[in-house]
């Protein structure tokens, strides 16, 4: 849905970025209980993969939304996603 908004609404996607960052963090620092079975763990990956991606998608998007002095938390969150998820986050290049 949001890849769908980059192209529609270009704009209102942009000034919503700091708004998305907060929920992409929430979902991306979940951590499932030790005793969670199989399932539950793919579907706690299924779910940053796919936050990863349309991540991915908005900073190639808008590019320079990290320089802007108004996105602050979207800054924050890209400086989070390339330090913790550094591997993920390059592989989807391959996918693109």
């Amino acid at each position: 849905m949001t890849s769908k908004l980059i192209t529609i609404a270009p704009e209102e996607t942009e000034r919503r970025l700091d708004l998305l960052s907060e929920r992409y963090t929430s979902v991306l620092s979940f951590k499932p209980k030790d005793n969670a079975v199989k399932q539950e763990l793919e579907k706690a990956q299924e779910a940053s993969l796919g936050i990863l991606k349309i991540t991915k998608e908005l900073s190639k998007a808008f590019p320079n939304a990290e320089a802007s002095n108004e996105l602050h938390k979207w800054k924050a969150y890209m400086e989070y996603v390339r330090k913790q998820f550094t591997s993920q986050y390059q592989s989807l290049d391959s996918d693109y």
